[in-house]
């Protein structure tokens, strides 16, 4: 894609990042970190209940580059609800400097056992200069395989100057499962819309320096289509400690 004649977008693309898991494997232990960063697809797992994560890193693409921001907080077992910024400061070669899109996002865990988790999330992002961005996803994390799977597939919506814009995403992300601190992930992902379609691939890697920090880092390519002719990002995923 373009950021000059794609600039809605911009959002929807740093938004695929954020759904994310690096598949760390801390998920079972209350007080841990529960990475949702760098990979495209979330994972059905929450911060854990009545505590509150930070998540944020730089995105760096072909033309542009963000830092992204998402702070969360474990309502309850089985909803997580988080404030974001899509970048705290944005950065397009057509567009220059700004602030990134602020937005709301919820995460309701339907079930979970030892095979895995299913979940689904909902997201409003407010962009600059638009009408706003809502995202909606089921995602299911499969546990019991010799390989973790996250797989995600849902959709964007936007209403920019009466004109209903959509468009469909998915991604599904593979994890061997590694002893030790170390994670590992590779994953296909995709957007398709009427009016364009783009298919990319990316691979990151993740360290546990303690159970609540989590610092990782990633790369993606185009396979086809508009998107970004490459990326690379890195951060980490900090466990706060506990609210109430």
């Amino acid at each position: 894609m373009t950021f000059k004649h794609c600039r809605w977008r911009i959002p929807v693309l740093v938004n695929l990042m954020f759904l994310a898991g690096v598949h760390s494997g801390y998920g079972n232990d209350e007080a841990a970190a529960n990475p949702t960063r760098p990979s495209v697809s979330d994972n059905a797992y929450l911060t854990a209940e009545r505590y509150a994560e930070i998540e944020i890193g730089g995105l760096f693409l072909d033309r542009a580059w963000s830092i992204p921001t998402l702070l969360k907080l474990g309502v309850t077992a089985d909803i997580e609800v988080a404030a974001a910024m899509t970048g705290i400061l944005n950065y397009s070669s057509s567009g220059g400097t700004d602030l990134g899109a602020p937005g709301v996002q919820a995460k309701w865990q339907a079930v979970s056992g030892e095979w895995g988790a299913l979940a689904a999330v909902g997201r409003i992002d407010w962009p600059n200069g638009t009408g706003p961005l809502y995202t909606a996803y089921p995602v299911l994390s499969l546990r019991s395989l010799p390989v973790a799977i996250d797989a995600t597939a849902g959709a964007f919506f936007s209403n920019r100057s009466g004109s209903y814009l959509g468009s469909f995403l998915y991604a599904v992300a593979l994890s061997p499962k590694l002893e030790g601190d170390i994670g590992f992930f590779v994953e296909l992902f995709g957007i398709e819309s009427s009016s364009s379609s783009s298919t990319g691939i990316d691979a990151g890697v993740s360290y546990g320096m303690t159970p609540q920090i989590v610092f990782d880092v990633a790369a993606n390519a185009k396979i086809s289509g508009d998107a970004e002719k490459w990326g690379f990002q890195a951060g980490f995923t900090w466990t706060l400690g506990r609210v109430w």
